[in-house]
């Protein structure tokens, strides 16, 4: 049960009419209605008791050994959320994390709106993504959300990070916040009494920093503006693709690198499928073309190699290469 829901415990919102790959009736679509604070407080409300487990001592006592965080079901029984923990441990109250993010940071920052939230595990964890900026380039049809992000498990601890990742389900929580930690934009948060404060307080700092995307929307809109010819697409290929020489034990290098560079110069062509016919073939088309190159053509021995390579590794250097070429 890669996905982590329980059928009857857990239940989830998202924004939007893609579907989840579960598909369970548990997580719903809402298209494009807005998700309010409301609608993810109900998500939170159940109850929660903490328990304590006991050893006995060599004197036949018992002592308080640790404890275990359970949910209270609807005919009274208690359901075990996770392992034991400290006897120092606090259970952060999820209904309170909902009301610092609606007053401190919904209510704080306009262009902020939740796109996302859920239970997994039967209510051990909780997350919470808001779209912090559309991210659209004018005349680009697709999609680039980034998305402020939340994620608390209890017997664990809560994350607070960044990622273009939509969660809907435990896989893509993992990789979120795979992506975030790789792009050193994830902040963890201990189980304490000031638990509550601490996220409220990284989630407006990640929300200021992020916000700061709007500077790099500029460059990207710089980049519509520019046009490129013949000359100075083979430019770029020779610098990012280079050709090498057909020497002895070189032949497949040049041959992939043939058909990369092929590969980018097809996709250039077909901007104008998902642009405006006025930047199709601009600078910033152009390093769309070349970024879903490295996403999804360039050679790799696995699908999974060339994603984790193009968002944090080699291939994400290359595309930050392509954009301060293209911006130069």
């Amino acid at each position: 049960m890669a996905h982590n829901i329980v059928e009857g415990l857990d239940a989830g919102i998202l924004e939007g009419n893609e579907p989840t790959w579960h598909g369970l009736k548990e997580y719903r679509l809402v298209g494009d209605t807005p998700i309010t604070a409301d609608d993810v407080r109900k998500l939170v409300d159940y109850p929660i008791e903490v328990k304590p487990l006991f050893v006995i001592d060599a004197n036949g006592q018992k002592q308080t050994s640790s404890k275990m965080v359970c949910r209270v079901l609807e005919d009274g029984s208690l359901y075990p959320l996770c392992r034991a923990v400290g006897n120092r441990y606090t259970v952060v109250p999820r209904m309170q994390i909902v009301n610092a993010i609606d007053t401190f940071l919904l209510q704080k920052f306009s262009t902020l709106r939740i796109c996302g939230a859920g239970t997994l595990g039967a209510g051990n964890t909780f997350f919470m993504q808001l779209r912090v900026e559309d991210y659209n380039i004018r005349g680009d049809q697709s999609d680039h959300q980034l998305r402020l992000s939340l994620s608390d498990t209890y017997g664990e601890c809560a994350r607070v990070f960044c990622t273009h990742v939509r969660v809907v389900c435990q896989n893509t929580l993992n990789a979120a916040t795979a992506e975030a930690a790789a792009a050193n934009m994830l902040e963890s948060i201990r189980h304490t009494s000031s638990a509550v404060q601490r996220i409220e307080a990284n989630m407006e700092t990640f929300a200021k920093i992020h916000l700061g995307l709007l500077d790099e929307i500029e460059i990207l809109e710089s980049l519509t503006e520019k046009q490129v010819d013949t000359k100075a697409l083979d430019a770029f290929l020779n610098a990012m693709i280079p050709d090498p020489a057909e020497a002895e034990g070189h032949r497949l290098a040049a041959k992939r690198a043939v058909e990369g560079r092929e590969k980018v110069k097809e996709l250039f062509e077909k901007a104008g499928e998902t642009m405006d016919q006025r930047i199709a073939t601009s600078k910033y088309a152009l390093l769309q073309s070349y970024t879903d190159y490295m996403d999804h053509h360039e050679y790799h021995r696995s699908a999974a190699l060339r994603w984790q390579q193009g968002q944090y590794g080699l291939g994400a250097v290359q595309k930050r290469k392509a954009l301060e070429l293209l911006t130069a």
